[in-house]
Parts: C-alpha cells; structure tokens; sequence
C-alpha cells in the first residue's frame, strides 16, 4: 500500500535492561484517509522503524503489510517511492506537516456531529412516544391516525412545545346523548 507520511514523532521508553524507540507515524493513505501506526524499534517492525523513523513529511513509500500470529498488522517491508504514482501533496496545511498528534490521540473523528446527536434524541423519542401512544390506547381505538397524533402530543411535551391541535374525528352531535329528558 501506498501512504504519503504527514510527520514522525520518535520517542525513547526505558526498560530494565536498557531501552527501545517507537516511532509514531501519521500519514495519508492512497484513498485520502489519515491514519496512524506505531512501530517498534524490534521485532518484525524494526526493518519499516529503521526507514521510517527517518522520513520527512511529504515522502511517499510503499508499505507491505503482514498480518502476523497474534491478528495484528506488522509492517515488513518500506521502500521509498519517487512520488509519481501517488500525489504527493498533502491536503492538510503545510504549517501542520511534520507535528505528530500527541501518543494516544485519534487522528480524525467517527463521533457524531451535534446535529446528529439531536436527530438521534429526536428518534428516541419519537420511537418511545409511539410506543407509549400503543400502549394507551391498547384497549380502545387502533386507528392509526388517533395513535400518531397522541404519540406527537407526547413529543411535544418531552421537548417543552406547544401541544399540537389535535382535530376531533367525531363532532358533539355524533354522540348519543346520555342525559335523561
């Protein structure tokens, strides 16, 4: 795969015995997207860390991925490519180039925005109040239309509105009069 790096962030992690690098890698991939991937200066990274940890901001390489035993992606072999067969130019700001995201930070987002959050609020309720508006009248009346119409009395109220004005189906004089003359 091909991959254009955004920046490089090496850090040194003392151990017992000594100490190791990581390299954290923000780049582009071929479809555009912005990803991450740390490598280790050991094991089978070691050979993709010894080329990327080195890298300038701007460089394309093609990166061959292996999936290894225990299910995760290790990058074995990096080779640096001349940048003809991909573009080159990031389409982030040149000034954001080569500052990596601090270790442990999302590059991009998957959160819902917050008029996507209002919408799913919006159908929650929507879907209780429907629900509820069943639930009442399960004994009576099935219309669909009468149970619409309550469940949006319900939504009104939940979001503090005016309740809207529910037209009656039957005027007084459909019903029987029940007062003795």
């Amino acid at each position: 795969m091909e991959i254009t790096v955004l920046s490089v962030s090496i850090s040194t992690t003392p151990t017992a015995k000594g100490s190791y690098q990581s390299a954290e890698v923000a780049y582009k991939s071929a479809d555009g997207q912005i990803k991450g991937k740390k490598l280790m200066s050991f094991g089978d990274n070691g050979p993709a860390f010894k080329i990327l940890s080195k890298a300038q901001a701007g460089e394309v390489y093609e990166v061959t991925p292996v999936k290894n035993a225990k299910d995760f992606w290790d990058w074995v072999d990096v080779k640096k490519l001349d940048g003809s067969s991909m573009n080159t130019t990031p389409s982030i700001p040149t000034e954001t180039l080569g500052r990596a995201a601090p270790a442990g930070k999302v590059v991009g987002s998957n959160y819902p925005t917050a008029d996507e959050r209002a919408d799913t609020q919006r159908y929650i309720v929507r879907q209780s109040s429907v629900a509820n508006a069943v639930n009442l009248r399960k004994d009576g009346t099935q219309d669909p239309a009468e149970i619409i119409a309550t469940a949006k009395e319900f939504e009104a109220y939940v979001f503090g509105k005016e309740c809207p004005v529910v037209v009656a189906t039957k005027s007084f004089d459909d019903f029987e009069s029940d007062v003795p003359l």
